[in-house]
């Protein structure tokens, strides 16, 4: 299957495959939903702080979808958006707009609770969301960029969220942002 340059590329024909597999629009709409791994309701109902909740996120995360096969999809649409930009932006509307609007939603959270100091929600779900995206290369490429064989997902996943709350905690008064 040529993309636009003519060049068959096997992530290309990867693509066309799974298009002309004929997947479900109503499927392809129910897995993107669990890209971020969890529902809105966990959100709405979650009791401990957002320290928690984040973590929680990123385990979640991590075991639905970081390490099974499904990790490879961001990285496929990233590497195929411009030979085919309608799964890229079916990508984009199906499951980044509702992934980061639950990460919003969970900054909000925070600095609604006084636990996360003020902040532009659209940047700080970025700082989220990018180790994920990381992660889920790094695991779909082999580990290339990877450190070592050994490199602890979960473990850096872990250390990534205490960084990230610690970061964005309230500053102490009088403290310069």
């Amino acid at each position: 299957v040529p993309g636009k340059s003519g060049q068959i590329n096997p992530l290309t024909t990867l693509v066309a495959k799974g298009m002309a597999d004929g997947m479900q629009e109503a499927m392809a709409r129910s897995n993107a939903a669990q890209q971020l791994g969890i529902a809105e309701a966990k959100i709405d109902n979650y009791q401990d702080d957002t320290a928690s909740l984040i973590h929680y996120c990123y385990e979640v995360w991590w075991s639905r979808i970081g390490a099974t096969k499904a990790c490879g999809l961001p990285h496929l649409v990233m590497a195929e958006a411009n030979n085919f930009p309608e799964i890229a932006a079916f990508y984009r509307q199906e499951v980044v707009v509702p992934g980061n609007y639950l990460v919003e939603r969970i900054l909000q959270r925070g600095i609604d609770r006084g636990e996360l100091r003020a902040m532009d929600v659209g940047y700080g779900t970025t700082l989220v969301l990018a180790p994920l995206i990381f992660c889920a290369i790094a695991r779909s490429s082999g580990g290339l960029c990877l450190p070592n064989p050994e490199f602890d997902v979960p473990a850096f996943l872990r250390l990534q969220a205490d960084t990230l709350v610690r970061g964005l905690a309230p500053l102490a008064k009088g403290a310069a942002p």
